[in-house]
């Protein structure tokens, strides 16, 4: 991945959350942390 390509990825990502924290209050940032936490339990069971 060229360094252009990593900031534009960089600057998506960060509009991304800025848009979910003053749009809808960080729900959606939330929904996946949750969902991540889960799939991180779901997997160390299964090793």
């Amino acid at each position: 991945m060229s360094d252009r390509v990593a900031l534009i990825v960089a600057i998506l990502l960060v509009c991304a959350v800025a848009y979910d924290v003053f749009f809808n209050d960080a729900m959606s940032i939330v929904f996946l942390a949750r969902k991540g936490t889960n799939l991180i339990e779901w997997i160390a069971f299964w090793r």
